[in-house]
């Protein structure tokens, strides 16, 4: 993401009254991101929105994040790829270990 896209997040209050990015700051990311990737991007936020409705989506360590009842995971543009990265929690360990490299 450029230093002009950056400049451009604001923060906004979550439902729960705490400082957060609200999720227009990913559409921000998305259009930030290089454009070999930008579809990808697009692709990964669809299957996060359609397989986990209810989680939220922010920008977190400079990443777009979703959460639900803890962090989900969080993903990143790079030039030639797309880096996701979850958040693995007590409970869903064992099912995550699998994906893991």
């Amino acid at each position: 993401m450029d230093s002009e896209a950056r400049g451009r997040m604001t923060f906004a209050r979550t439902e729960d009254g705490k400082k957060g990015r609200s999720s227009s700051e990913v559409d921000v990311y998305i259009a930030a991101a290089p454009e070999t990737v930008q579809p990808l991007l697009h692709q990964l936020r669809e299957i996060i929105k359609t397989n986990a409705p209810q989680a939220e989506e922010g920008i977190g360590y400079r990443m777009p994040y979703y959460k639900h009842h803890g962090h989900l995971l969080y993903f990143a543009a790079h030039r030639d790829h797309v880096g996701v990265y979850p958040v693995g929690t007590a409970a869903n360990q064992k099912e995550l270990a699998k994906y893991m490299t």
